[in-house]
């Protein structure tokens, strides 16, 4: 049900920061959601752990762009999710070219018609 991509905002340059922009197309009737909420009980964030690179270092936390917000009424909770599509964005400063790299990326969707969810595990290269 999702589709991940991933570029980096402009051509990377050693000694420079860019942004490593993470797009998913998620199908029809299918939310993904945020990182940026708890998920002690109910829906789960998604979650990105880069691999140790050799060729940038991360700076700061990644960034969902656009989530809508949600409450969850079976767990009385608030949560941000995305529906169609999504974009996280994490800064990293360039320390060798090629920029090259993986992400896992956890997490859970579901599929609101059905009311089913399923969990999220990929793994992403560039």
């Amino acid at each position: 049900p999702v589709v991940w991509t991933i570029e980096t905002s402009r051509p990377p340059v050693v000694g420079e920061e860019v942004e490593l922009i993470i797009r998913a197309r998620i199908a029809s009737r299918w939310i993904a959601y945020s990182s940026d909420f708890k998920g002690d009980l109910g829906p789960q964030p998604t979650d990105f752990q880069f691999s140790p690179p050799a060729s940038f270092q991360l700076i700061g936390k990644i960034v969902p762009v656009g989530a809508k917000p949600g409450r969850d009424k079976t767990w009385e909770t608030d949560y941000a999710y995305f529906s169609e599509r999504a974009e996280f964005r994490q800064r990293v400063k360039v320390l060798a070219l090629p920029l090259a790299g993986a992400v896992r990326i956890k997490g859970q969707l579901c599929n609101e018609a059905e009311g089913t969810c399923s969990l999220l595990n990929e793994r992403l290269t560039w």
